[in-house]
């Protein structure tokens, strides 16, 4: 059963916050956080009548990588209950 903790999980690295916007307690610990990154393209672009010959840089599409987590401890029962949403077709999939 889940339960919070006043006092940090043993042995992981990571306190993770699960979106609910509480950050006082910790609600799950994992030993190892990968695949974390962004990315933002730049697009060049040259109007037609721009009065110099070189091209205006401007920021992209924004590219986000998957996030995994392993080997953790989970006090908190939001990310199972987002998961069961999603496996019974509630709220379309999005995070609430």
């Amino acid at each position: 059963m889940a339960v919070l903790r006043d006092r940090p999980y043993v042995q992981f690295n990571f306190h993770v916050n699960l979106g609910d916007g509480v950050t006082n307690t910790p609600q799950a610990g994992f030993q190892e956080i990968s695949g974390i990154g962004m990315e933002v393209t730049i697009t060049e672009y040259r109007p037609g009548n721009y009065a110099f010959n070189n091209v205006i840089k401007t920021p992209g599409l924004n590219k986000a990588t998957d996030v995994t987590m392993k080997r953790g401890v989970i006090g908190s029962l939001d990310l199972y209950k987002w998961l069961d949403d999603v496996r019974n077709g509630i709220n379309n999939g999005r995070a609430r």
